[in-house]
């Protein structure tokens, strides 16, 4: 008896803020560890990226449960939870990129000018490392409302009243013959969104790579 289309609407203001933030989080974690470690290298490159290892060997879902599970069930968890989650894709990203702008000859003659390697890092290397991660970022926000959603359905994201579209198909999941609409309509939204997102974020690549640029 509950309007649907009222709580799909409230679902999206939730399900977005889970994909954003939780996506700064990653953002955040993922290119300082991947950065700062490629480019000392060494031993400090080797313990982060050891420590990106042992989170990547588990499965973003299964992460995600397990620090719900220690955390607890809110929306301020759930986003910290996804966040964390997605950092050590970043990691692997900023690492890669970092090894290669790293070696360029404006970085040499840097440090040729005595610039520290704190200030080679954010005016030079994170600049041109940026335009992949922003582009990262815009995938990524898609798969932390997945998780978000999936949560949710399993009982373990933002607990009712607060209606999220995982939750919304799990409550519909249960009168699914005599009410199809219920779970439908969300996961329809879910689809929509995903599938918007990931246009934005090809969009987003072509308008910030120039190689891909459309010659007029």
């Amino acid at each position: 008896g509950r309007d649907i289309l009222s709580r799909i609407i409230w679902g999206a203001r939730v399900s977005l803020q889970v994909g954003l933030v939780a996506v700064g989080i990653a953002f955040f974690l993922g290119t300082t560890v991947g950065m700062f470690g490629a480019y000392w290298g060494k031993w400090s490159d080797e313990v982060s990226m050891r420590l990106v290892d042992i989170l990547l060997s588990f499965p973003m879902i299964l992460l995600a449960i397990c620090l719900i599970a220690f955390l607890g069930s809110s929306l301020t968890n759930v986003m910290i939870a996804v966040g964390i989650s997605l950092s050590p894709r970043f990691a692997r990203i900023a690492r890669g990129l970092t090894l290669a702008v790293k070696e360029q000859t404006y970085i040499e003659a840097a440090r040729a000018v005595g610039s520290g390697s704190m200030r080679i890092c954010f005016r030079h290397v994170l600049p041109n490392i940026l335009s992949p991660l922003l582009v990262t970022a815009t995938l990524y926000t898609s798969t932390a409302i997945l998780i978000e959603s999936s949560l949710s359905y399993l009982g373990l994201g933002v607990q009712p009243p607060d209606p999220t579209w995982g939750s919304i198909i799990n409550e519909g999941r249960e009168v699914l013959r005599i009410a199809p609409w219920i779970s439908t309509f969300a996961g329809l939204v879910i689809m929509i969104t995903i599938l918007s997102l990931n246009i934005l974020g090809d969009a987003l690549r072509d308008f910030l790579d120039p190689r891909l640029r459309r010659q007029i």
